[in-house]
């Protein structure tokens, strides 16, 4: 019996070929783009955690005030910041650099960057606010709060989109399966009559389907590690813990074996 099971295995993934190749693809895919993309977010949301643990706050000088005189006076009332100066001609290499090209220095202000417990940053903020010396004042707590919730959405959204492709796996899985029962239906008469049991026709569809959906997880896993390779030189990416890699192998399998329970209940009723 275990070897007709393994005949009927091949020759159900032979018939189905063309539709199990978009089947495994749809599930690599969407397999590897959850990956991608939730140790993308991973990454972004830790430095962004990282950055709310302190803040840097900027504060743009105006005409003819010193940036000495202001790091003297922020160093007194904040003796834990830690202070950096921009001249106009440092600022605009620096703003150069970032925008690849020359940026005028005698347009430029002189600017103080200050960096200091996330705790300290309103409070540092209105302190420069009515020092005379101060222009204009930035914080980097303005742009975390929003780019943490950037980055939830964002992750609510790619899990979204990978779950509508294992979905559409699973819903050509089951495709397949009835297609190969409707297209089966004497065999099956045949294999009642001489006194086969349900279990012993049901298996081959469901093996067939659990191996496309373990081809599929295993594609996901490949393309994500290759991606992973990829971006490496501009991202350092978390490594993919090997738990997390076999659980997608075994998504994938579960995945095609819950597709091919559906599918066989088109089989017909005993007589």
């Amino acid at each position: 019996m275990r070897q007709h099971l393994w005949r009927e295995v091949w020759r159900q993934l032979r018939e189905a070929r063309g539709m199990a190749l978009v089947a495994v693809l749809l599930l690599a895919v969407g397999g590897a783009w959850a990956m991608l993309a939730a140790s993308f977010l991973q990454w972004g949301r830790a430095g962004l955690l990282r950055a709310a643990k302190e803040a840097v706050v900027v504060a743009v000088l105006a005409d003819g005030s010193e940036p000495a005189q202001l790091q003297a006076a922020v160093a007194s009332r904040f003796p834990q910041a830690r202070t950096v100066s921009f001249s106009p001609k440092e600022l605009g290499q620096t703003l150069a650099g970032w925008a690849g090209g020359a940026a005028g220095e005698s347009l430029l202000p002189a600017a103080l960057s200050i960096t200091v417990a996330a705790a300290d940053a309103e409070g540092l903020k209105q302190f420069l606010r009515t020092h005379p010396g101060v222009a204009a004042v930035s914080s980097s707590q303005e742009w975390v709060g929003p780019a943490l919730s950037g980055f939830s959405l964002a992750l609510r959204l790619a899990g979204l989109l990978a779950s509508i492709l294992v979905f559409a796996f699973a819903a050509l899985v089951v495709l397949a399966v009835r297609l190969l029962v409707l297209s089966h239906a004497d065999e099956i008469a045949i294999m009642r009559l001489i006194g086969a049991h349900e279990e012993d026709i049901r298996a081959p569809y469901l093996v067939a389907s659990t191996l496309l959906g373990l081809l599929g997880g295993a594609s996901a896993v490949g393309l994500a590690l290759l991606g992973r390779a990829i971006l490496a030189p501009w991202i350092h990416l978390p490594p993919f813990s090997p738990t997390y890699l076999l659980a997608t192998v075994l998504a994938g399998g579960l995945a095609g074996v819950l597709g091919a329970a559906v599918g066989v209940r088109s089989l017909p009723q005993e007589p």
